[in-house]
């Protein structure tokens, strides 16, 4: 903030919850400036209209962790190398307001899991 303020920007730090949240405050006027997660938000006519991406600052992977012994007990193959083995299992898909539930509700649709075989939390 200091350092933007010898330019003339004023700089005011916002809580968030992450990526959803920081485009609600982006469309509700409330911020104007702030990071969204590639993939996490859909983004609709008003938002082509509105808002205006500066680029993207890299690649992101998508890391899956999982507990070994978690995982046995729902499927016999003890390596999960596959979302449709998630199946039964106790997944954690992220904080509401963070980028995380709609990402996962994508990847979910994409492999045709229905979000009902799982146990979200």
């Amino acid at each position: 903030a200091e350092y933007m303020g010898a330019d003339g920007i004023e700089v005011a730090l916002l809580p968030s919850q992450g990526s959803a949240h920081n485009l609600q405050l982006l469309r509700e006027g409330k911020a104007d400036l702030g990071f969204v997660q590639g993939g996490t938000s859909a983004y609709d006519d008003a938002d082509e209209e509105a808002l205006t991406s500066l680029g993207s600052l890299f690649v992101e992977p998508l890391w899956l962790f999982y507990r070994e012994k978690g995982a046995p007990g729902a499927k016999k193959s003890e390596t999960l190398n596959s979302l449709v083995q998630l199946q039964g299992l106790r997944v954690n898909v992220g904080t509401p307001g963070s980028g995380v539930p709609s990402l996962m509700g994508k990847l979910l649709e994409s492999n045709r899991i229905e979000p009902a075989s799982l146990k979200l939390s």
